[in-house]
């Protein structure tokens, strides 16, 4: 080994250096980077949900945090308590039979408890025999969100007249209700369960 080669020794290892210096840097900001990129990502995507159209179309929507869901949530409990009574109560000989089964998705033990009353009764046959169709107009709903389980009372009217009258009889309806969370699906899209449920109207079908 001459001197000269060992003159370049130094160099070598302070080139080095550099080099392992720049490596260093370099790898540090590319995870950094990594780390800012994946994190802006996942955010991205957690303010998105797959929502399915009335069609089954999929679409990406905006999802909204505990606190939005929480003041929306009265909103929701209106909606499942209109959906219910209008499911319910508001039918025909020809119809009665599934709006009154979907209406079972979104109620307990006492909307079934209910059906089976009146069915006994022979409401729903009346319907048939006698060309009945019946509807419930709702004037009010009072909810209070601000205690869980929920309560809600409904106030409106119920009318009864035959397939081939204009107008009926009419008569004062009155509900009270709690509802419960439940897990949402497809046949209870509110997430909402009403338990409890009693109602009062003077109206009977003769």
């Amino acid at each position: 080994m001459n001197l000269k080669t060992l003159k370049n020794i130094p160099e070598s290892f302070q080139l080095a250096k550099y080099a392992l210096i720049v490596c260093f840097t370099t790898s540090i900001f590319i995870s950094i980077g990594s780390l800012v990129w994946a994190f802006s990502l996942t955010n991205k995507f957690q303010e998105k949900a797959i929502v399915i159209s009335e069609q089954g179309a999929a679409v990406m929507g905006k999802t909204i945090n505990a606190n939005e869901l929480l003041k929306d949530r009265e909103k929701e409990i209106n909606s499942h308590i209109k959906n219910f009574h209008r499911l319910y109560w508001s039918i025909d000989q020809y119809n009665y039979n599934d709006k009154i089964n979907k209406s079972l998705y979104l109620i307990g033990q006492t909307g079934k408890d209910l059906y089976l009353y009146m069915k006994s009764k022979g409401d729903f046959s009346k319907l048939v025999s006698q060309n009945l169709k019946q509807h419930l107009k709702i004037d009010s709903i009072t909810v209070n969100d601000a205690v869980y389980p929920y309560t809600a009372e409904l106030y409106g009217k119920l009318e009864i007249n035959r397939s081939d009258q204009i107008s009926g009889t009419k008569q004062p309806f009155n509900s009270n209700m709690i509802l419960q969370n439940v897990m949402r699906t497809y046949e209870n899209p509110h997430g909402l369960i009403i338990e409890n449920y009693a109602a009062k109207t003077s109206l009977k079908i003769k």
